[in-house]
């Protein structure tokens, strides 16, 4: 089975530049947003993935915020100093042959649910390199998730365990409960206790409202009050597919490494010296011949 990685470009980028220490290069400038997301890239190209894309939101609004003006308004602004690397960042990725995406209109998960759902056409093992809660609504067997910062994997049976009730519904949850992060409201007065009970009773926001009179009556009096709300939020939370990412697209987005191209790029350019060894290694598991089968 072919294996597939699919990562959060912006998601990752923005962690790396508020979790990791300030690293300057030789002209005083922050790089420790470039150095780590590279250095990231390296790490997973190692494992010799058959396709690996980078996905990244869109820079101007979306298609969500049409629907809600609000979406994501409580983030601030990107420092200065982590939107001066985002450039630097891609280009290199550019010119290390590793795919990345980004689709006017949409965020970087709806482009990973895309690739995702053509993966499973084709029969590929997918991993999926992000923290977020909403994207693990693609979660299938063929299909897992990866924290590299937090060294985390979640599976369909690992959020079962946590969560007892299927992953495609993780939508209807959150709409109950809301997402802080991107500013989408929650139903008042339904905390995550109740959030929990009702989508392991009825699964989805639809089946909720369709047996509200089954619902006791405090409960149903703060659904019925924010109901427009609760459908809202599940409208923002769904991922779209984005239409110009065809299947065949897939094919175009093999993972390759050129030793000496990373070389003149991360070591001789950007003095990255600290990635050498990571390099060397990347050396050798490129020059082995892939083993095949002796009764194929």
């Amino acid at each position: 089975m072919k294996k597939l990685f699919l990562i959060d470009g912006s998601g990752y980028l923005y962690r790396a530049y508020f979790w990791l220490p300030e690293m300057l290069d030789d002209q005083g400038m922050q790089v420790q947003v470039v150095y780590w997301f590279v250095k990231m890239m390296l790490r997973l190209v190692a494992q010799k993935p058959d396709n690996i894309i980078i996905a990244r939101d869109s820079p101007k609004k979306t298609k969500r915020h049409d629907i809600f003006p609000s979406y994501k308004a409580n983030r601030p602004k990107a420092p200065q100093e982590f939107s001066r690397q985002i450039p630097i960042t891609q280009a290199l990725i550019q010119d290390l042959w590793i795919a990345s995406n980004v689709i006017p209109g949409y965020e970087a998960d709806d482009i990973i649910y895309t690739y995702a759902n053509h993966a499973k056409q084709l029969g590929y093992h997918t991993t999926v390199f992000s923290s977020d809660k909403d994207l693990k609504q693609i979660l299938h067997q063929d299909l897992v998730f990866k924290d590299p910062m937090k060294q985390h994997m979640t599976t369909v049976a690992s959020f079962m365990q946590e969560f007892w009730f299927e992953p495609q519904y993780i939508v209807d949850y959150l709409a109950l409960v809301g997402d802080a992060s991107d500013n989408i409201p929650w139903v008042a007065g339904i905390w995550q206790k109740w959030a929990d009970k009702l989508i392991r009773t009825y699964n989805t926001i639809e089946n909720i409202y369709q047996h509200i009179d089954a619902i006791t009556w405090k409960t149903k009096e703060k659904l019925l009050a924010w109901r427009e709300s609760a459908f809202e939020s599940k409208g923002l939370i769904k991922l779209l597919n984005v239409e110009d990412i065809a299947v065949a697209s897939l094919e175009q987005t093999s993972c390759s490494f050129s030793y000496v191209t990373a070389k003149t790029l991360l070591i001789d350019t950007r003095k990255f010296a600290s990635l050498d060894k990571i390099l060397e290694d990347l050396k050798g598991i490129y020059a082995m011949p892939v083993q095949t089968s002796l009764f194929w």
